[in-house]
């Protein structure tokens, strides 16, 4: 579902580079298995959370450093 959109953002074939927000809740809600559903109250640290590890494995990370885009970025040390 996320490289679907992924892709609909990126692509230099789309006129515009967006998606509607109604349908990146679609997206998130069924990917969550509603976990995260339109109208419902949640965290919005574990929405991140969960986004940026389904992101991460959607693009094919695993747990060495380094190995998505997603981990180099957000990935860090807390001191």
């Amino acid at each position: 579902q996320f490289g679907l959109l992924t892709r609909k953002i990126w692509s230099p074939h789309n006129f515009k580079g967006q998606v509607s927000p109604h349908e990146l809740m679609q997206a998130v809600a069924h990917a969550s298995k509603k976990r995260f559903a339109i109208g419902k109250q949640s965290d919005a640290h574990e929405f991140l959370s969960w986004l940026l590890n389904r992101l991460h494995l959607d693009l094919g990370g695993t747990s060495k450093p380094g190995s998505s885009i997603i981990h180099h970025a957000f990935q860090g040390m807390v001191r």
